[in-house]
């Protein structure tokens, strides 16, 4: 086990700062939007025939955005400072 502070996860990784998590909830949000849209012009089927799978997955891509658009708009305080739980919609939305 090496004997060092820094947890080996983290070792060797370039530094991650502030501007980089605002970039990628940004990036992470517009990649589930789009996918969100290729998934709601897919064919549900309908009765007997319905995709109920497609319909879970509808509904989890739902979720995941919804969580990333909430990181986006958050993820950013005043002064330029991390703002997480910083927002009234965060407190109503709790994990």
């Amino acid at each position: 086990m090496p004997n060092s502070t820094v947890p080996a996860a983290a070792e060797g990784l370039p530094a991650y700062g502030r501007d980089q998590v605002i970039h990628d909830a940004d990036r992470l949000h517009h990649l589930l939007s789009t996918i969100d849209d290729l998934v709601m012009e897919m064919d549900y089927g309908h009765g007997e025939t319905r995709n109920h799978d497609l319909d879970r997955v509808s509904a989890l891509i739902r979720i995941a955005l919804g969580l990333s658009e909430r990181l986006s708009a958050n993820v950013e305080g005043p002064q330029g400072e991390l703002g997480f739980g910083k927002s009234a919609h965060s407190e109503a939305m709790p994990c």
